[in-house]
């Protein structure tokens, strides 16, 4: 598996929204920052990225259309424990409801650009 660091010296970042105009929008700040971003804006999508690159930093929604983002960090908790998992939503009554052991920074939206890439700076250096 490909290691956790862009060609550019960046972290590898799986960024999972349904919200097209938002997903792009994180997406090109992080670019921006130096880092590579992998788009997907539903489960399935996400969890056929996770199979193929070992990623950094994963930013999943909570609720991704009539989907919930839950199995989602489960899949990548699973499949690469060494990403660090960050959950996002609008509805705070969900964060409760992460499964047990799964240890997740969560942020709630709307989010601040500048406060999720010195979010992604904090986690520490891509390996």
């Amino acid at each position: 598996m490909p290691a956790c660091r862009s060609s550019k010296g960046g972290a590898l970042i799986l960024l999972v929204d349904d919200d097209d105009c938002f997903r792009r929008a994180l997406a090109i700040a992080l670019r921006l920052e130096g880092h590579q971003v992998a788009e997907a804006g539903n489960s399935a999508q996400a969890q056929a990225l996770v199979e193929g690159q070992t990623f950094k930093l994963a930013l999943v929604d909570l609720l991704l259309g009539s989907e919930r983002g839950e199995p989602v960090l489960e899949h990548i908790a699973q499949r690469c424990p060494s990403t660090v998992l960050v959950s996002m939503t609008g509805r705070p009554d969900l964060v409760p409801r992460l499964p047990a052991g799964l240890s997740t920074i969560h942020v709630e939206k709307p989010l601040v650009v500048a406060d999720v890439v010195a979010l992604v700076a904090a986690c520490g250096p891509a390996k």
